[in-house]
């Protein structure tokens, strides 16, 4: 049988003697896990790492990266960067329309204003 909680040997033997009175409960050193060395994951959850952070490249080194770089993959990732600012650059549009309407009354849309000018000004000029 196997549990997803960790124990302390005295924990173990707590637990069980409560459990089984008759028993003698003795942990399974082969398979006992220090919980102060490794970390308790949750079974069957994956770890998704965080990303790191790191400097938006410009439009001059993404315009010096596709001169150099020939790969279509490479130059793929480069047009869906700029697609990318180019939709915030739109959406920023479409925001100023909604706020010119409705005020700043709207809380999700100052948010989403605030995300996409966050966004734009990190990218830097956008061409």
């Amino acid at each position: 049988m196997r549990t997803f909680t960790q124990l302390t040997k005295q924990e173990f033997i707590a637990e069980l003697s409560d459990c089984f009175p008759d028993v003698d409960a003795v942990p399974i050193e082969e398979t006992k896990v220090d919980r102060n060395l490794v970390p308790y994951r949750v079974p069957g959850l994956k770890r998704v790492l965080p990303m790191p952070e790191f400097d938006a490249p410009t439009i001059r080194e993404l315009r010096q990266l596709w001169r150099s770089n020939e790969d279509p993959l490479v130059r793929r990732v480069i047009l869906e960067v700029v697609h990318g600012r180019r939709t915030m650059k739109e959406i920023e549009g479409y925001a100023a329309s909604i706020r010119a309407e409705y005020g700043n009354s709207l809380i999700a849309m100052r948010k989403l204003r605030i995300l996409v000018q966050d966004e734009l000004r990190r990218a830097g000029e956008t061409g």
